[in-house]
């Protein structure tokens, strides 16, 4: 069940834009369900949710969940490289990144080469099936 949070989010923005403009939208507003069932997210306590997915419970960690794939939605190389600049500053020289999500194809052997390369693939750990962890 999608919440009105951004519906009112982009209200507020087009009466900012009547109020500073003069202009008024008069289009429609409609809200788009998120595509997954948000009533079965809810919190849990952090070490039960790392012992569940088998990871240390002392560690700090990047969480991207989304689909992956060469072609739609994201390109994760930029992602990585990203990452790879944050663990050069001293205070995140601990930080791991979880990629979780369906991965729509088997065509991501150049990330993982790339991953290998710039030595951070035991930084990484992938949940290619996140609905099972």
């Amino acid at each position: 069940m999608p919440t009105n949070s951004g519906k009112q989010v982009l209200q507020k923005y087009l009466d900012y834009i009547f109020d500073k403009y003069r202009t008024v939208f008069t289009g429609n507003i409609e809200v788009i369900s998120y595509g997954v069932d948000i009533s079965e997210l809810y919190p849990i306590n952090k070490h039960i949710a790392r012992s569940r997915l088998k990871v240390d419970i002392n560690s700090r960690y990047i969480l991207f969940v989304g689909r992956f794939s060469k072609t739609y939605k994201i390109d994760i190389l930029p992602l990585i490289f990203v990452f790879y600049k944050i663990i050069k500053l001293k205070e995140f020289s601990d930080v791991k990144l979880i990629l979780a999500g369906a991965f729509k194809d088997n065509s991501f052997s150049d990330l993982f080469r790339i991953i290998a390369e710039i030595g951070i693939n035991d930084r990484i750990i992938f949940f290619p099936n996140f609905s099972e962890a």
